[in-house]
């Protein structure tokens, strides 16, 4: 299913939620907020930055529990040389572009298992 943005339009606080193709809502509540569907963050690599384009895109998978952020980029930048950027509140790794996260994706030994054209991915496939 696809996963759709929703941005608070007090906070600018952008949201994402699976609903079927089709199926989405224009507007959703969650804990108590209103969120407006906002396809401009869905597609921020198309978009200019006037309109919400050059969103972060964020990895979980990469992140850290917040207190080990310090240590985290410390120990990137210097084994790896790579200014890494994390989310203070959930820890999740941020990247500006697809190319940042195939640098942090180097810098920490990791690849994408669903890696497409020019992704980092495993050599040994």
């Amino acid at each position: 299913m696809p996963m759709y943005c929703y941005r608070n339009q007090a906070t600018n606080e952008v949201i994402e939620e699976v609903y079927p193709m089709g199926k989405a809502p224009r507007r959703i509540r969650r804990d108590g907020k209103h969120y407006v569907r906002d396809i401009a963050s869905e597609c921020p690599m198309v978009t200019p930055p006037s309109i919400g384009g050059h969103r972060m895109r964020r990895s979980r998978a990469l992140g850290v529990p917040p207190f080990q952020i310090p240590a985290m980029q410390k120990h990137l930048k210097e084994t790896a040389g790579y200014d890494a950027k994390f989310d203070p509140k959930t820890g999740e790794m941020l990247f500006s572009s697809r190319a940042d996260r195939n640098r942090a994706m180097e810098a920490t030994g990791t690849f994408d298992q669903d890696a497409g054209y020019g992704d980092r991915a495993p050599t040994n496939c």
